[in-house]
């Protein structure tokens, strides 16, 4: 929308206004400003968002992901990257075998010094002495057994945790903690330590400590969202902190300074409608300033719009506490309130769509974001209609 359109609009809203004022007749006012605002704000949506997609540097473009061979099945994906052999399938075992001998043996030592001290008592410091050696045996082939026990566990888990990730390279830990009916910060403790004892042999865990990711690839992709994520982060805070040029903060103060007229009109007036309705006006145009604050870039876009409806409303607002104010209000003063208290409405609603129109750009990029992730899960048969 170029300045000539800008200012057409703005002369034709002025002398709509003025008109009104002039004759009190207000009934077509709504009907005309309405119309001429719906018209320049599909005319700045269109700026805005033409000035969103050229601006958008060409590398956070979508672009279509790279052609890529079919992936492997599910389960031989996964499989890769577990250990077959798991630490404490044999060794577990183990541990349960010899420490059952043990005790069976350590139990059958004590049965019989137990015996031989009973029938001569001669041998009963031997006994006694063949006591304090078979106890601690007894003890130690317990805790082995115990041990063992305590491993085959563990490799249990790591079978039920292989079960659940059902092919995939990646998994949240609260569907493991799920499966299983632990915490989800038992699973976390639990998986770290089968990846530090190589079941996992690439395993990782997010920085969250709440996704086990498989193998490298996964990790790797993961580490570039997080970069990605991080400049994201980086590159807002530096636009926020952007130093405002001195004509656009003075399009900013100079809203501001009609927000607070506003403000004082609507403390005098005492009707409860009306100044809902300047409520309202208020912190939607003060959303649109701190906005506009924070994304400089935008603030071309609405400085003619906001220079041209900002002064009619206070205008239209000062108009109507001049008739309020009148001790005596005829059909005339009435109607002519009524009219403004709908034109306020109109206007209301067109701060409200043009803040929603400030808006599109970030949406549509956090859209376009979103749909890339799905294409490339989807290519690597990681969405959810994939595990049905």
């Amino acid at each position: 929308m170029d300045n000539h359109d800008f200012s057409n609009i703005g002369q034709q809203i002025k002398s709509m206004v003025q008109d009104a004022i002039n004759t009190m007749d207000f009934k077509k006012l709504n009907q005309d400003i309405g119309s001429t605002v719906n018209s320049a704000l599909n005319e700045l949506r269109e700026g805005i968002k033409s000035a969103g997609q050229g601006a958008r540097p060409e590398a956070q473009r979508p672009k279509e992901p790279p052609a890529k061979a079919a992936p492997p099945p599910p389960v031989a994906r996964s499989q890769a990257y577990i250990n077959p052999k798991p630490s404490g399938s044999v060794s577990g075992v183990l541990c349960i075998v010899f420490g059952a001998i043990g005790l069976g043996l350590a139990g059958i030592a004590l049965a019989v010094s137990a015996i031989v001290g009973a029938v001569n008592n001669s041998l009963a410091a031997l006994g006694g002495t063949a006591l304090g050696y078979i106890a601690p045996l007894a003890v130690l082939c317990g805790c082995l057994m115990t041990r063992g026990v305590y491993l085959r566990k563990r490799v249990a888990r790591f079978r039920q945790y292989t079960r659940q990730l059902r092919g995939r390279t990646y998994c949240q830990l609260k569907e493991l903690a799920d499966h299983l009916g632990k915490s989800v910060k038992y699973v976390a403790k639990d998986v770290r330590k089968m990846i530090r004892l190589g079941m996992f042999p690439e395993g990782r865990l997010d920085d969250q400590q709440s996704c086990l990711m498989l193998d490298n690839e996964t990790y790797q992709q993961y580490l570039s969202a997080q970069e990605a994520h991080r400049q994201q982060k980086m590159a807002q805070a530096k636009e926020e902190q952007a130093v405002l040029s001195p004509e656009d903060r003075a399009v900013i103060e100079e809203g501001r300074r009609y927000i607070t007229q506003i403000r004082e009109m609507n403390d005098a007036i005492p009707g409860e409608e009306v100044s809902a309705q300047l409520e309202q006006l208020e912190m939607v145009t003060s959303k649109i300033f701190s906005h506009v604050e924070r994304h400089p870039k935008q603030i071309p876009e609405i400085r003619k719009f906001m220079s041209y409806y900002l002064p009619t409303t206070l205008k239209l607002v000062k108009a109507y506490r001049e008739f309020d104010s009148q001790p005596i209000a005829g059909e005339t003063i009435s109607s002519a309130k009524e009219e403004i208290q709908n034109t306020l409405d109109t206007i209301n609603l067109a701060f409200v769509k043009l803040l929603d129109s400030l808006f599109e750009d970030a949406a549509f990029d956090i859209s376009t974001d979103i749909t890339v992730l799905q294409t490339m899960l989807a290519q690597e048969g990681l969405t959810k209609k994939d595990f049905g």
